[in-house]
């Protein structure tokens, strides 16, 4: 800052020094205090004062021009506002430019003489004042009330008693009411804060408290009646000028719906963490980075030694791995899709090497799901099935299965036993079979030649009559040992067929004239239907005989006198063979037709206790059919009647057949 009086100004002869110091007296209160530029020079224009604001001025240029060259601040005072006011005209004033570093600023400058007390003129007095700030004013505004509109919260300002002196326009869609309606009312008469310790808050700023406070819950009623939560920050102001307190400025953000929304998804997710609570499977919930996020109490039950340590954050597999180290649990089966499996399809080690870090961690992309059994060293066994979260975590459920596992080996052990017993009596009727069917050939053929008298006649023709009974009675124990043998055989798999190309119109002519005889006795009628065209079928002639006189034996044996036996055979669109028996005999319920086909098995009715059997018809007729890539189809009704179709595959129709899968 300049001297105050310069030598030069006190050589000048109309200088007064107390006159001096009264002018910079009133200079320093009027214009210095203001802070706007000012300046006093001797009436050469040498400053003989500049403040502070003048300082920072006096070497820059401004657009002020004198001739063809701009000026500086302090050669315009020495030139230009000496020159007018020596013109006598009064105080010079004008507009100026300056250009500072922030950029070009507008001025308009006032230049006057301070006169002695005598009346002449003593010194220069200039001050500088901004002219068109509004501009930036305007600017301030504008970007001001652009904020206001953008953001989401509302903007209010209070005076130091609380009352609302300012409040953006925002608030009318938070609350539905206009800023006008505000004005004047107490901030806190308008709503209260949510927590107690922040109504305390309040009352201490009403107290005199001038602290700051930030994202406070702040509950007001709108102008429709429902309350919305708001949160509430406020500074402090204080005047520029002096430092006294002003009031307040503050946001208010509505936050009811989010909070809303908070409540909602903390009851979802406490209903879920009740409901996997009831649950009686254990359910470990990890994130991506392998870290628990939930645990349910069962896990802790079914895992006691780790039950204290299944906390949000902690790592299973230093758990798990710890519990398997001990002994304390062993992967006993691992479903798990490409798992290396030996012989018995027990699995040799899952995917990965790890088997523990699949009991909670997700399954590779490849793999949908790991299904593990596990044992524990206290004699329970578990299954756990993990399964891949989109988020990247994994979700496993520990479920209990100890005493699944009992009774699925109790009834693997059971049906082992059943298949051995089952083996061993094929076994035994095959040997049995074979065993009885020596001596009873010899007393069938002994007993022919008796009753045959081939070597003469017999004493006796009674005698003739008894050999006659003992052949009927042989021959049909023979069949029924041959039934034996052919069920055991059926059943133990050694069935074979002895495959030619067969003429399907032999085979029927030849069952139907062979049971005329059974059904001539029983006055029951059997028809064959001619065929349209002949048909060949690839089978065993014999077996296929066999399946014929079977169901032609059960239809003539089970229709009344009177009854009608009918044979239909034809070739079907799809190129297989139907061969159909149908009878008009007492028929059976449609719920009685599995028994009828389990061996030695006959339906319990008045009609079928008259005649002899053990069952073994339509079984066998059955299992050759089925060797021969066939089934039997059968429909009954009770009183109506029967109809047995037996159905071979259109690979085994010559005529037009389609290539055989088998080779055969």
């Amino acid at each position: 800052m300049a001297s105050p009086v310069t030598a030069a100004a006190m050589r000048h002869p109309s200088h007064d020094r107390k006159a001096l110091v009264a002018m910079l007296g009133w200079l320093r209160a009027q214009w210095i205090e203001q802070g706007s530029p000012a300046y006093m020079a001797d009436l050469s224009g040498e400053l003989i004062y500049a403040n502070d604001a003048m300082e920072a001025l006096l070497d820059l240029p401004l657009e002020y021009w004198h001739g063809d060259h701009p000026l500086s601040v302090r050669a315009f005072i020495a030139g230009d506002v000496v020159s007018e006011l020596g013109r006598g005209t009064g105080p010079f004033t004008c507009r100026l430019r300056i250009t500072t570093t922030g950029g070009a600023t507008d001025f308009r400058s006032a230049h006057r003489f301070l006169s002695d007390p005598d009346g002449k003129p003593a010194c220069i007095a200039g001050q500088f004042e901004l002219t068109d700030d509004r501009p930036l004013v305007r600017q301030a505004v504008e970007r001001f009330d652009d904020i206001g509109r953008l953001v989401a919260d509302w903007i209010w300002e209070t005076d130091r008693t609380f009352t609302i002196t300012y409040v953006t326009n925002r608030v009318t869609q938070a609350l539905g009411l206009l800023p006008v309606e505000l004005q004047g009312r107490k901030l806190f008469d308008l709503g209260a804060f949510e927590d107690s310790a922040d109504r305390k808050l309040a009352s201490d700023l009403m107290n005199g408290s001038r602290m700051p406070f930030r994202d406070r819950y702040f509950v007001m009623p709108t102008k429709s009646g429902p309350c919305r939560t708001f949160r509430l920050s406020g500074l402090p102001v204080f005047d520029t000028r002096d430092g006294s307190f002003s009031g307040y400025r503050g946001t208010a953000l509505d936050v009811s719906d989010a909070l809303a929304a908070e409540t909602r998804a903390r009851s979802a997710q406490q209903r879920l963490e009740d409901a996997l609570e009831t649950i009686v499977a254990g359910f470990l919930l990890v994130d991506q980075d392998g870290r628990v996020v939930l645990a349910n109490h069962q896990m802790g039950t079914l895992y006691p030694q780790i039950a204290d340590q299944l906390l949000p954050g902690a790592a299973p597999g230093a758990l798990f791995s710890g519990l398997a180290a001990a002994g304390h649990m062993r992967l006993e089966q691992a479903e798990v899709d490409g798992a290396t499996t030996d012989d018995r399809g027990a699995v040799v080690q899952p995917p990965g090497g790890d088997w523990v870090s699949q009991l909670y961690m997700p399954p590779p992309a490849d793999i949908p799901r790991y299904e593990q059994v596990i044992a524990l060293s206290d004699g329970r066994v578990l299954r756990v099935r993990s399964f891949a979260m989109r988020d990247g975590g994994a979700v496993s459920i520990h479920s209990e299965i100890t005493r699944e596992r009992t009774r699925e080996v109790a009834l693997q052990s059971a049906n082992e036993s059943l298949k051995l017993a089952d083996r061993a009596k094929s076994e035994f009727l095959a040997n049995v079979s074979h065993e009885l069917r020596t001596p009873l050939n010899a007393i069938i053929g002994f007993s022919d030649i008796i009753h045959n008298q081939s070597f003469g006649p017999v004493g006796q023709a009674q005698y003739v009559d008894y050999a006659g009974s003992i052949l009927a009675s042989g021959r049909h124990l023979l069949e029924l040992i041959n039934d034996l043998l052919d069920t055991a055989k059926a059943e133990s798999g050694k069935l074979e067929l002895n495959v030619t190309e067969v003429d399907l119109a032999g085979v029927l002519n030849t069952c139907c004239r062979l049971i005329q005889a059974r059904a001539h006795n029983g006055a029951v009628s059997v028809s064959c239907a001619p065929l349209a065209n002949p048909i060949l079928i690839n089978g065993d002639e014999l077996k296929l005989k066999q399946i014929l006189l079977n169901l032609l034996s059960n239809a003539v044996k089970f229709t009344p006198q009177g009854g009608r036996v009918d044979v239909t055979a034809e070739v079907s669109d799809d190129g297989a063979c139907r061969i159909t028996v149908t009878d008009t005999g007492i028929g059976m319920a449609e719920e009685d037709i599995p028994r009828a086909m389990a061996p030695f098995v006959q339906i319990d009715n008045s009609l079928t206790r008259h005649h002899d059997g053990t069952g073994l018809g339509l079984p066998l007729a059955e299992a050759y059919a089925v060797l021969h890539d066939g089934s039997l189809e059968i429909t009954s009704e009770i009183g109506v009647g029967s109809s047995v179709a037996l159905i071979l595959p259109a690979w085994r129709v010559v005529s037009g057949r389609t290539a055989d899968p088998t080779g055969v």
